[in-house]
């Protein structure tokens, strides 16, 4: 038997009555429990008393108030979730139930953007705490205070950033979001007293105001808030390295939402669930979500199931259909920043390349710098995992990093991109300030490129042309509008997780040089300006190198071809776990989703299900 329960109150179902329940499996798909259209007729009084008070120009606005819907087939409950009201007239109404990822997916973040979300707003620091400074050294001690944490102790940071879409090293001079300068601010403590001579960051945004980086994991929780959702585990804010990822942006709002891209929630969840080989699980009842690893899923769900199915199946394959990064080449939609250009080497250069192995960074050196341009400019270095080529600086040559960010080929029978990511490491750029007395010590560091951001505030810049400045009282008057803000369609991602040390030229004399460094590869972004051999990572971490994605997560799972689905028949089974691995005719399949017929006196006898085979 058959009952459908809207807020408590129990639907009349027409005879004949009959729909296809839907069930996919979440590693594969956006949706758990959904059903196609369900038309209940609004002539049976007791229907009509229920959607008395639902008006249709109400469904086309999508100004239904959701309301819980409850499917009990056979006695057991089998969807509990939320009633989608497609269409309703005077004698009929159509609906479409959804519980889960359905529920997350198709009716609270399908076409949603993320930039219309209430995700909150940033405070404005105003230096509270500290009363005996002036406002500007008020301000600076709070940042420095709180650049020493990272997620989840805070949301943001105050992190400098650039707009320069070339790779030369940046002077003081250069203008900055988010600006440092290196200040002795413990030596200058108010009331004349001193102290540490150390130099540490002295935050002073004069050409941009306060412009906050989020973590990525702040803004993953904050979305699932703001759609009635808990997020109660995150893979990734449990990951060592990716915990501490911000995105990069010159975006001058305190509002986190205007800070991102121009995506849906969808698209959002769909690209980190691809990226890092994840699956956000919900659970219908508590609203609770957890975003896992698909490898550590494999390892928790290890029960094999066999599967009695009809003799008959069908069997198709489509190609394109590369779910998971462990059958798919993947590369990251870099943008045209010079930066990327050597960091992701066109497949056609990279083959007509000579390839010579080094074993040490110091060896590289003194082998670059020792040879002649024209019998090594057409050579990549590479001692297996890192690669360079011999760059001429006008001055000398030097070795510079290249490809790190190069494509991953999981698919053997193509060299074509399956899938592009989105979600890039940000481009970054050195920078460097003579700091100390008569500024003999340069002092080196490195800042990440937004790729999306409001113009920075220079004084001495006068290449804004009249026509590209706004008319603030034509505006008003309503005779002129703003350009409409189309967003940006990509999200830079840096790792930031506390204040780094800086090399000291001068070891004689043992001042400290602090900064807010953040990187996207271990090694020092100047090595290539200054043979300075620094890591800010774990050599080999490189968290954004597609190799190392493909080492750390996405080898761990067991590969599934998603190219081949298989469509049996087989009969119900009251305890069937779509998560599981089934045997059947002697082979191991997995199932992507399975569709059960319902009528008025319960389940079909055989249900259809679709399957990938396993390796």
């Amino acid at each position: 038997m058959t009952r459908l329960l809207i807020n408590g109150q129990e639907v009349v179902l027409p005879d004949g009555f009959s729909f296809s329940l839907y069930s996919e499996n979440p590693v594969f798909n956006k949706s758990s429990d959904y059903t196609y259209d369900i038309t209940l007729s609004l002539k049976n009084t007791t229907n009509a008393r229920i959607y008395q008070n639902i008006n249709r120009t109400n469904v086309v606005n999508n100004q239904i108030e959701n309301r819980q819907a409850i499917l009990i087939v056979d006695n057991k409950v089998h969807l509990k979730g939320t009633e989608i009201i497609l269409d309703i007239t005077d004698e009929d109404v159509k609906i479409q139930l959804a519980s889960g990822n359905s529920e997350l997916s198709f009716l609270i973040g399908s076409n949603r953007k993320l930039r219309s979300l209430d995700l909150g707003m940033a405070a404005t620091l105003d230096g509270a705490g500290y009363p005996n400074d002036s406002k500007a050294f008020a301000i600076a001690r709070q940042v420095k205070y709180l650049l020493q944490f990272s997620y989840p102790n805070v949301g943001h940071q105050l992190l400098p950033y650039a707009v320069s879409s070339s790779s030369e090293a940046l002077d003081r001079y250069e203008p900055l979001g988010n600006n440092f300068v290196f200040y002795q601010l413990e030596y200058n403590a108010p009331g004349g007293t001193t102290g540490d001579r150390d130099f540490y960051p002295f935050y002073d945004p004069y050409y941009s105001g306060q412009v906050p980086q989020p973590y990525l994991c702040f803004i993953i929780d904050r979305m699932f808030s703001a759609l009635g959702y808990k997020l109660t585990y995150s893979a990734l804010a449990e990951h060592p390295i990716f915990k501490n990822a911000y995105i990069v942006h010159g975006i001058q709002t305190m509002e986190y939402a205007k800070m991102l891209p121009d995506w849906t929630v969808e698209d959002f969840l769909s690209k980190l669930e691809f990226q890092f080989d994840c699956v956000f699980a919900v659970d219908s009842e508590t609203k609770n979500v957890e975003m896992l690893y698909n490898y550590k899923l494999d390892a928790t769900n290890p029960k094999t199931s066999t599967l009695s199915v009809l003799d008959k199946y069908t069997r198709t394959t489509d190609e394109e259909n590369r779910l998971n990064p462990q059958v798919a080449n993947i590369g990251y939609a870099l943008d045209s920043d010079e930066y990327y250009s050597f960091m992701n080497i066109d497949p056609e250069v990279y083959a007509q390349a000579r390839k010579q192995t080094f074993n040490t960074l110091p060896e590289l050196v003194e082998l670059i710098q020792g040879s002649v341009q024209d019998d090594i400019k057409d050579i990549i270095f590479t001692n297996g995992y890192d690669e360079y080529i011999a760059y001429d600086t006008g001055e000398k040559l030097v070795p510079r990093r290249v490809n790190s960010f190069r494509p991953l080929y999981n698919n053997p029978d193509s060299t074509e991109i399956d899938q592009e990511l989105d979600i890039i490491p940000a481009a970054m750029i050195p920078q460097y300030e003579r700091e100390g007395q008569d500024l003999n010590r340069e002092i080196w560091f490195q800042i990440p490129i937004a790729g999306n951001y409001t113009p920075l505030w220079n004084p001495t810049d006068t290449s804004l042309e009249s026509e590209e400045k706004i008319n603030l009282q034509s505006i008003i008057e309503g005779s002129e509008s703003l350009e409409s803000d189309t967003g940006y369609t990509k999200m830079r991602l840096a790792i930031y997780s506390g204040l780094s040390e800086l090399y000291n030229p001068e070891p004689s004399d043992p001042i400290k040089f602090i900064y807010p460094v953040a990187y996207v590869e271990s090694l020092c972004e100047y090595f290539e300006k200054t043979g300075l051999i620094e890591y800010y990572a774990p050599e080999g971490s490189d968290p954004f190198r597609l190799s190392n994605l493909n080492r750390d997560i996405y080898s761990l799972s067991d590969i599934t071809d998603t190219t081949i689905t298989y469509k049996f028949m087989f009969k119900y089974k009251p305890d069937f776990n779509i998560r599981d691995i089934f045997i059947i005719n002697n082979k191991k399949y997995v199932c992507n989703k399975i569709e059960k017929e319902v009528t008025i006196n319960g389940f079909s006898e055989y249900i259809a299900g679709y399957f990938f085979p396993k390796e």
